[in-house]
């Protein structure tokens, strides 16, 4: 298929991706821990469970919402094992875009890229714009006086995030390991206290039976629970950054897709036993936002259900740091293979960080804030907006990135890493996955929260930047030769 368009599979793939680039890269001694919390943090665990975890029992398959984590879940293992066995034969930190270029074309990588680029910048844009409005609610219900505006905690945050993206990845991994053990403890402390007392209807194993986990919209809670599982690929990010990146990235990968499964499924059957199973999601439907802290008040009390509402704004923090984090070293990466400004690929040389990268996305990301703020959209708009924007371009990433999983392992089946197991479990995950998405783009409403002709609009939109970013790789063939060698190219 490639070799038609480009030399991406002449020779071995040492020889494809020849090293060069500035002599100055990234650097950290990130472990298994490290690298588990920077993944776990885009799922912003409290946030997920307050938020999402409500909204599949709303509107998704209600009791049966349990078994749909561990169903995607497992559908992210089976993808999982052919992503760890890539990083195995790209030693890039270069993620999804590294990966496009190897299986289906350096064209097709850039565009996929600076898709994904797109796809946390404006994520991240997101939860830096509710990680105000919550900053904003919860202080101003325990103080007198105005409202401080929810862009002044916006600006804030993005001020702390800028800092630390700036500087060596240690300082970050530290920050967020700590807010995610303060968040994942208050969420199992619940789950403790109503595996405990049990609920209305006792402890009731309904959300496991095969009629609950097929009953109401389960299209639609798959596609919400995997948008859980978004941000896994960040293990192959920080390559550079690991003390030992074949069997941390690996362990790291596995460890945090099967928490993140088992997480989500135990506090979701938490948060219906807590209610009953007859009336959670009647609860749910009537009060989605307050419906894990109506738990929490009447499990464990007034006073930890404020403590629970401060957590949720370091944990939306955690979350914008880590989408920072990722966004830098995307730019990073296209910046020092060209396919971005190279400046963008520089590494500070005391920090061993993508400054210039932090830089930038702390401007633009300021540059937004107080442009939507100016023009007077509400947080709540504003957050909806940017979570259905990032959605579907990160959706359509990963269905890419497998895509070409699965091309490079038919193209190479004769190497002896390349078994029958591994090629049966890309085309599922490549089945599963692009299943997700053409849920996704068939129900634009449900994703985002409305009706309107923007849900059509959006995709469209986001088509041609895929569309063009396949064209600008090609004119980069043309024009610039050195360049288009480059992507993608491997470390060692």
């Amino acid at each position: 298929m490639t070799s038609s368009i480009d030399d991406a599979n002449e020779g071995t793939v040492a020889a494809e991706y020849s090293s060069s680039g500035p002599a100055v890269g990234l650097g950290g001694r990130l472990g298994v821990l490290g690298v588990v919390s920077a993944v776990l943090a885009f799922t912003a665990p409290l946030g997920g469970v307050a938020g999402y975890v409500a909204l599949i029992i709303a509107s998704g398959n209600g009791v049966g919402t349990p078994v749909t984590f561990i169903g995607v879940g497992i559908l992210v293992l089976i993808f999982s094992a052919g992503y760890t066995r890539m990083t195995q034969l790209v030693p890039n930190a270069g993620g999804f875009y590294a990966y496009v270029s190897l299986g289906l074309g350096r064209a097709v990588g850039v565009g996929t890229g600076l898709l994904t680029t797109l796809g946390y910048l404006v994520g991240g844009f997101g939860f830096c714009v509710f990680g105000g409005s919550v900053a904003s609610t919860t202080i101003h219900a325990q103080l007198a006086g105005e409202p401080v505006p929810w862009w002044i905690y916006t600006l804030g945050f993005i001020c702390v995030v800028t800092v630390l993206a700036y500087r060596k990845i240690d300082a970050s991994v530290r920050v967020m390991t700590v807010l995610m053990a303060l968040e994942v403890a208050i969420v199992l402390v619940f789950d403790l206290a109503v595996g405990i007392r049990g609920g209305p209807t006792g402890r009731s194993l309904d959300s496991f039976t095969l009629h609950s986990a097929l009953s109401g919209a389960l299209p639609i809670a798959a596609l919400f629970a995997f948008l859980l599982f978004v941000g896994f690929e960040v293990t192959t990010l920080f390559r550079e950054e690991v003390a030992d990146p074949a069997r941390t990235i690996r362990r790291s990968t596995y460890l945090s897709v099967c928490f993140i499964a088992v997480f989500y499924a135990l506090s979701a059957w938490c948060m219906i036993t807590a209610f009953g199973v007859d009336e959670a999601v009647g609860k749910a439907q009537a009060d989605s936002a307050g419906m894990f802290f109506g738990g929490v008040q009447l499990y464990l009390g007034s006073t930890v259900m404020t403590i629970t509402s401060y957590l949720l704004i370091t944990s939306v923090f955690a979350c914008q740091l880590s989408y920072a984090n990722t966004v830098c070293r995307y730019l990073y990466s296209m910046g020092r293979d060209g396919v971005l400004p190279q400046m963008l690929g520089g590494a500070h040389p005391r920090h061993r960080s993508p400054y210039r990268a932090a830089l930038v996305l702390g401007g633009v990301s300021v540059a937004l804030t107080l442009a939507v703020a100016g023009c007077g959209f509400s947080a709540t708009d504003i957050f909806t907006w940017a979570l259905f924007i990032a959605g579907i371009p990160l959706l359509a990433s990963y269905v890419l990135v497998s895509a070409s999983i699965f091309v490079y392992f038919v193209q190479n089946r004769n190497l002896p890493t390349v078994t029958v197991s591994m090629l049966v479990s890309s085309a599922m995950a490549l089945l599963g996955l692009a299943t997700i998405l053409g849920l996704a783009l068939a129900n634009p409403s449900a994703l985002a929260g409305r009706d309107s002709v923007f849900n059509y609009l959006v995709p469209a939109a986001l088509l041609v930047v895929l569309v063009a970013g396949i064209a600008y790789g090609f004119v980069l063939r043309i024009w610039r030769p050195e360049v288009y060698r480059r992507i993608g190219r491997r470390l060692d």
